[in-house]
């Protein structure tokens, strides 16, 4: 019974035994065939294959955003009710993946982030409780050359958001900062960045600058009566 089960089984295509051995052979097949190489399974829940945590939790659905296309507009589509969005978690998901390059991640990232950071009280409510982890996440921005003017946007969104807060951490970003003040083509974003941090942060941003960026001239004078500036926007 066995020598008939083993010569089905050999006849059915599902494989051919070695004689000796009595164990699979190697399969022949075509020569494309065995040259075709395996590649990983787009769907398959590993991180790594993924940039960013953000980009590995979307995938396994754990982000609940998506792009709606409308004609040529691109919009961002939130997959639960407004009030029920994680803010922290997302804020700290989304700046991380500002260092995506790859669709949709790359255009999902930026404008979670900066749909987030334009809700009212954002600042106090969920940047502050994270604002260490956001900080990192953009410093890794400001060193990628490829997204470093995501990153700058970033930064001017967050400085709006809390002010004075973002002091601590200035001496770690305007490092990476004037180091693109000589590049024609992030300067000016750049100037108005440090404008930003500091009319936002006061005069102990000012004194941070000047000690990381000594070429840097006021460009703006703090005046708590003023409103704050328009907040930046991703480009």
């Amino acid at each position: 019974k066995a020598t008939v089960s083993v010569l089905n089984w050999e006849a059915s295509g599902a494989g051919r035994l070695n004689q000796r051995t009595m164990k699979p052979a190697a399969k022949s097949g075509k020569i494309s065939q065995r040259l075709e190489k395996k590649c990983a399974d787009p769907f398959a829940s590993s991180k790594t294959k993924f940039k960013t945590r953000f980009a590995a939790e979307h995938s396994s659905g754990a982000v609940p955003v998506h792009i709606k296309h409308s004609g040529n507009i691109m919009a961002l589509a939130w997959d639960c009710p407004p009030d029920q969005v994680p803010e922290d978690r997302l804020l700290v998901l989304s700046s991380e993946g500002l260092r995506e390059t790859t669709h949709p991640y790359s255009l999902l990232a930026p404008k979670c982030f900066e749909a987030l950071m334009q809700r009212e009280g954002i600042g106090q409510r969920a940047v502050m409780p994270c604002l260490d982890k956001i900080v990192l996440n953009l410093r890794a921005a400001l060193m990628d050359a490829e997204v470093f003017s995501r990153g700058v946007s970033a930064l001017c969104m967050v400085s709006d958001a809390v002010g004075p807060a973002l002091n601590k951490s200035l001496p770690h970003l305007l490092q990476t900062l004037a180091k693109q003040l000589h590049n024609a083509k992030h300067r000016d974003q750049v100037d108005e960045a440090l404008g930003r941090l500091e009319n936002n942060g006061g005069p102990d941003a000012s004194k941070a600058i000047k000690a990381k960026v000594p070429t840097y001239s006021t460009m703006y004078k703090v005046d708590p009566a003023k409103p704050q500036a328009k907040r930046a926007a991703f480009t």
